[in-house]
């Protein structure tokens, strides 16, 4: 038990070093996209440098584009589904959960919002990190794919549907 609990101690310290420094890199404006449809991340000198990958950029565009058109989650997912578009981890299939996530996420805009989501250290589960960890927005951080009009139509389009559904 006292070795399970010096063990504890260790990990944690170690994580709060490890958190220490990401935050110093946020807090430059520095910070990791993660895996992120249409982008690509090369190691350079400096560091990594994201480039966008104009296939799978033209699709993210298209998603935004049957969105505002009408489609639903769904439809776009069965349609990229039936066209044979591979998915980031080059599965055949689309689900409507990625459609909505890449429909929600500002990084097609070229800016970045550090610290959606906040992992448990022991049980690993996610959550909102919404008032619990600082959250960094940094504009301008990579190259946009979408504009900021085009995400803010599809946000305000996504609002009116919840409404209208509940």
């Amino acid at each position: 038990n006292t070795f399970a609990s010096i063990a504890q101690g260790e990990i944690e310290a170690s994580s709060q070093a490890i958190e220490w420094g990401h935050e110093k890199r946020m807090m430059k404006g520095k910070a990791n996209i993660g895996n992120l449809y249409g982008y690509e991340k090369i190691k350079t000198e400096d560091g990594i440098s994201i480039t966008i990958n104009e296939k799978q950029a033209d699709i993210i565009r298209e998603i935004y584009k049957m969105y505002l058109e009408g489609m639903s989650y769904n439809g776009i997912a069965t349609e990229l589904t039936r066209r044979g578009i591979k998915t980031y981890y080059n599965k055949d299939l689309w689900g409507a959960k990625t459609v909505a996530s890449i429909l929600s996420n500002i990084s097609y805009t070229g800016n970045l919002l550090t610290r959606k989501i906040t992992t448990d250290l022991f049980s690993n589960k996610k959550r909102p990190s919404d008032g619990i960890r600082d959250q960094y927005f940094i504009e301008n951080h990579h190259l946009s794919i979408i504009s900021k009009e085009v995400f803010e139509h599809v946000q305000e389009k996504k609002d009116k549907n919840k409404c209208t559904s509940t």
